[in-house]
This record gives structure tokens, sequence and C-alpha cells, in this order.
């Protein structure tokens, strides 16, 4: 659009005027000569997450602006408070990369390496960091520092609190349409409920360590406990409110950046094999191979400085920057247009990065850029032509953090492990559409794996004889339910401690008496739980499991069980609660009739199809069986189609798995 619009053009969003800038000129006028003229817009996430626009990145200008961004700049994100947290960066580092090498080293160490996600080990890894800067706290990843069901449940409402603040909601650009986003509101106040409560209790914790014991935990937290604990600005009212939301304004802050940066940088190293070696060339001049990188290297990785300075400049976090609403009307005497009052600002940092009057070759990923003529350069925004962290007086005051956890966490990774792509194929480099600029490159795959009638007999006649003395038949849905839980679980490497839940959906119709209740229709189906730990699923023969699927099926013709599940139900609608307790150990196997495409029909089958309404929890299906696929695919005849959703890597690993159980169960039938 920029191509046929010019340097400016104006968009409507509902009833707002949306103003895009995408000229370096037009951006130095506005965001100098009238920054005075524009203020931060409302956002809905900033008033239900953000304890009423407290945080520091979208309060309003005025004293609590001016007093709190002070505080960022001069004690948090100075170099003395960016230093005060090498050591803790550094040990959340070694954990990550070393948890990494184990895995390789369990595996029997290939020459060929080990599939990783490495979004998701950024994202945990840099969550951890924020956390520990912040609060002391490791929630992600597999070493915890608290309690696992802490960690989970604090995991959990974090990133719900990431990814509520990356939507487009219609109340921010179409007021009156607003209550159409009642459901994304409502579970904003949920999250915010619940992480009020994690802030409280970091709160009381340090509070409590301060008083016991005399001592700081030295971190943000810290820090802010006794700047404004003291009462000492003025105008600043309910200080423990807006400790608070400070501290989750950094977590928010301190590591989406770097996780979009990190993971864009190795995308396009590995398209680019000649730039990675020469970084690892420069870390090894460096570096050495007797010592891993400290971020006082930094200063000499000159070209690994140049590579995330090429990477913001194509991949810049966040696209459109310097989002202002213009308080009082102005012209640009650039491109002679007049900006009325009400009007929103956005200034396409992407656009301008890439623009080939600024730029040479500006589609093409050259480090080296950096080192000649743009050698200068920085991230402030102080060019016009550069500006990833924004522009203007409201440009993110935590650059130095920023850019040192980038630089450190890069350099740490390309040092201690070689990258190859997993095929001759390019890394997808699409971007999403979204407000952070993620790769839009799915994380999980979901593909149709055949179980055949031969071999779900072969399995059938093993478990049989693993089972003699119990004297039990099973179904295709109980033996592959239990085969199925036990691959999945192995694939996604579940903490041997932690718990494992089957969801099974039990058709009920043909024992309801009336058939279904007021309010329902189509078939009914209700779901019954097996609980195991991981390492007793581990553990258990297949027919073990196959049992305890068979038995909690029972349970779930029970009358009481049917009506007490009725009432849950309708109170988790009500509600709109989630299931809590487990992480990614819980999942439902389910007939393929179950996803909800068929809500209100009704087949006639025992078979379960949909219980109406869904719960949320209820309409995400991880796994689906096709039980009669024989029609579609004559060779299929008394077989079953398995539509499985995992992770890249973790799909992988279950496809390794289920070739080494066929051998075990099915005999080597190849």
């Amino acid at each position: 659009m920029a191509d046929v619009y010019g340097p400016v053009f104006m968009a409507k969003l509902g009833s707002i005027k949306v103003m895009i800038i995408n000229s370096k000129e037009v951006a130095k006028e506005i965001y100098t000569v009238h920054d005075k003229l524009l203020e931060r817009p409302e956002l809905t996430a900033s008033k239900l997450l953000g304890y009423n626009d407290s945080f520091l990145t979208f309060s309003p200008y005025g004293l609590y602006w001016r007093e709190i961004r002070k505080i960022a700049v001069f004690e948090l994100f100075s170099t003395s408070g960016v230093d005060m947290h090498m050591v803790s960066r550094a040990r959340e580092a070694d954990l990550a990369f070393r948890a990494l090498y184990v895995r390789w080293e369990k595996r029997g160490k290939p020459k060929e390496g080990v599939l990783v996600d490495m979004k998701q080990e950024f994202i945990d890894l840099t969550a951890n960091i924020s956390l520990m800067m912040v609060a002391g706290k490791r929630y992600f990843g597999e070493n915890p520092n608290c309690e696992v069901k802490e960690a989970r449940r604090c995991g959990k409402l974090i990133r719900e609190f990431l990814d509520y603040f990356a939507l487009f909601l219609l109340s921010d650009v179409a007021p009156v349409l607003g209550f159409l986003d009642w459901k994304t509101k409502r579970g904003m106040k949920r999250t915010a409920k619940g992480l009020d409560k994690v802030a409280e209790g970091w709160i009381e914790e340090h509070k409590n360590k301060r008083s016991d014991h005399g001592r700081s935990e030295n971190d943000y937290l810290d820090i802010l406990i006794k700047i404004l604990g003291q009462d000492k600005i003025p105008g600043l009212s309910d200080t423990h409110t807006k400790i608070k939301a400070l501290c989750l304004n950094l977590v928010l802050a301190g590591s989406e950046t770097a996780i979009v940066v990190l993971v864009w940088a190795v995308s396009l190293l590995l398209n680019n094999p000649h730039v990675l070696r020469k970084a690892q060339e420069e870390l090894d001049s460096k570096i050495g191979k007797e010592r891993v990188v400290e971020e006082l290297d930094i200063k000499d990785l000159v070209y690994l400085q140049a590579i995330v300075k090429e990477t913001f400049r194509l991949y810049p976090p966040v696209p459109l920057v310097a989002y202002r609403a213009v308080v009082e009307d102005f012209d640009i005497a650039f491109c002679k247009c007049h900006v009325p009052a009400g009007t929103q600002l956005m200034v396409s940092a992407w656009k301008i990065h890439r623009d080939p009057n600024v730029w040479s070759n500006p589609e093409q990923f050259e480090p080296e850029r950096f080192l000649t003529s743009n050698r200068e350069l920085d991230v402030g925004g102080q060019s016009y032509k550069f500006f990833p962290f924004g522009l203007g007086r409201r440009s993110c005051p935590a650059i130095p953090l920023g850019m040192r956890m980038v630089h450190y966490l890069l350099a740490r990774f390309l040092h201690s492990f070689d990258l190859a792509r997993p095929s001759s194929q390019d890394v997808d480099m699409t971007e999403s559409n979204g407000l952070v600029n993620h790769k839009a490159t799915p994380l999980e795959v979901t593909e149709t794996i055949n179980i055949r009638a031969g071999d779900i007999k072969r399995l059938k006649d093993s478990m049989m004889k693993e089972c003699e003395y119990l004297k039990e038949s099973f179904t295709t849905y109980e033996v592959l339910s239990s085969y199925i839980w036990k691959l999945r679980s192995r694939a996604l490497k579940l903490n041997p401690d932690g718990i494992t839940v089957l969801g099974v959906a039990v058709g009920i119709r043909h024992v309801l008496d009336p058939p279904l209740p007021k309010g329902y229709y189509g078939n009914a189906y209700i779901d019954v739980y097996v609980e195991l730990t991981v390492r007793e699923l581990e553990e258990s023969s297949i027919s073990n499991i196959a049992n305890r699927v068979k038995k909690a099926k029972k349970t779930a013709y029970e009358k009481g069980y049917i009506e007490e599940e009725l009432k849950n139900t309708e109170r988790l609608m009500r509600d709109d609660s989630m299931f809590e307790g487990v992480s990614d150990g819980l999942f439902f196997l389910t007939d393929w009739r179950n996803i909800g495409w068929f809500g209100s029909m009704d087949f006639g089958w025992n078979e379960p199809v949909n219980l109406r309404p869904l719960t949320q929890r209820e309409s995400t299906v991880h796994v689906g069986m096709i039980l009669k696929p024989s029609k579609s695919d004559p060779s299929m005849e008394g077989g079953v189609k398995v539509i499985m959703k995992l992770p890249r890597d973790a799909m992988v690993e279950f496809k390794r798995e289920m070739a080494t159980m066929k051998k075990l169960y099915f005999g080597d039938t190849n």
C-alpha cells in the first residue's frame, strides 16, 4: 500500500482515522516538531490488564509517566541496573543450553543432531530471565525454582497475558461494536485477576524477607519497593498497585522483543550459511573453545552486533511503531497535508527499513552494511531511518536491557551449538499479521496416521496375552487411546513427576432418560478423566492403561456422575472457567464427530457427537480418531485414522516412538 499511496496515507478502522507514515522525512517532522501534540491512545488491554493504564508503556503523559520513566531510565535500565543481573542471565542461559545438550546426549549423541523448536526454547528462556530479574522466579522449562503446580499456574497466566496484549479488539477502533469483544474482555479480566494474585505474592514474599532477615533480593521488584514504598513521588497514589503494574510491565517488555529478534536472527542465519559461518568464526577467534561467552565479550563481537542490527532492520519486532493519538490539529510541511485532532498515527518501521531510497539492496540480509556506511547507526531511532524501538519521547526506555539480552543469548547459542536446517528447503520466513512481528510458520503440525486392521488385531492379541488373568476384552478405542497416550507422553518429554490426563469422551445418549436435558441437542457425550503421573504412564503396560480407560468409561454411565458433570458444564460456561492443574499432560482423544462440525445434527448413533453448549476447554481436540474410514479409503477397511497435532520436533519423536512400539507389539510387519 505504501508504494501506491506514497509517504503517508489515511485509513479508517471503524470510527477512527489512522494515518500510516512511510517516509523517514515525515516521521522526523512529526516526532520532532509536533511531538508535544501527540498522546498515547487508550487501549482496552491496558485498562483491563495494566491496572487502568498504570503500565509505563501505555500510561498517558503527565506527572506519573515522567516520574516512573525517570526510575526506568536511571535505576532499572541504566548501565549499573542492567549489569546487576548479569549473573542471573548467565545462570538461566546455562540451564537452558545445558538442557538442550542433555537432550542430544540422551538420544545417543547422533551426528545429525536433534530437531529442536528453538522458538519455544527462546520463549521459556527469555521469560525466565525476565522473571528472575523482576521477582527472582523461574516458571518455565525443566527447572522451576518453585512448586511445579505454582510454576504451571503462573506460567499459564503469563502466556495468556502476553497473548492478550497482542490481540486486535473492536473496542479500540469501533467502540459501538465493543460488545462483540465480551468474551475476550472477560478472559482479560480473569487473567488480570490471576496475575494480580501472583504479583501480590511476589511483593509479600519480598517484604517478608526484608523484615525477617534485613536483606533484599537485589531484583527490580526490590528496587521498586524501596523507591515507591517511600511515598516521596508527588502526585503518586496507591503505590502498592503501581508496583504490581510495573512488575508485570517489566515481564511483558523484557521478553517479547528478545523472543522475536532471536527467532528471526536464527532463521536468517540458517538461510544464509555464509553469514552463520562468519559469526561462528568470530566467536571462535574472540572467545575460543575453552570458555563460554560472557556479556563483557559483546563489545568485541562486531560482526554479531551487525547481524543483530540487520535482523532488527528486516524484521522489526513491532512493524508499526510510535502509536500516538493527535490531540491538536497540525500540518505536515513535507507532504503538505493536514492532520486533524483525533487521528491516530503509526510509523511503518517495516517499510522505511526496506525503502530503496534509504537502503541499498534493502531486501537482502547483509550485516556488512552496518560495518561500513551505516556503522554509526544505533537502534535508538535518532536517524529516523532505523528505529526498531520506536520514535520520539516515548521510545522504549528498556533498549539497553533488550540489546544486552539479544546479543548475549544469540552469542551463547551460536557458540554452543552447530546449526542446520531440518531439510534442504529454506526456513519459511512468512511474517504474522499481528501487532508483534512473529514468524507465521506454525510451531505445531497436524498429521494423519493410519493404523490398519491387521496392526490393531496384533496389538489386541498382545494385550490379551498380557492380561489373561483379567479375562478382559478391549475395544479398539481403549487399545489405541492407551497406545497413543503413552507415545504422545514420550514424544513431548513430559516431566516424569508431572501429571498427565487422558480426557475420554464417552457417548451417553442411550443411557439418558429423558434422552437429552432441556437446552441440549445432538448426541450427548460426557468427559471422564484417567489421571497418572508421567512416570506411572511410562512404567505401566498398555493393557494396564487400557483397563483404567475401561473402568473410567463405566463411571460415565452412572446417573450421579452424569448429573454432576452436567452441572459442572453449565458452571464452566457461566464462569468461563479453564481446566487447571495440568499442562501439556492434558489432551482429549475422541471420535472425529466430536470436533464440533456437526453439532446441530442427530446421527442416531450412540457414539459421541456433541454436548451443547461446548465449553472452551472442550472445543479443542488434539487427537481425533476416525473409527470408520474405509468408505473414503478402502485400503483402511477395519482400520483407524488418527489425526495427531504436536509440535514439530515432538511429531518426529512420536513417529520414532511409534516405529519402536510397532516392532514390540505388532511385530516387524515391514
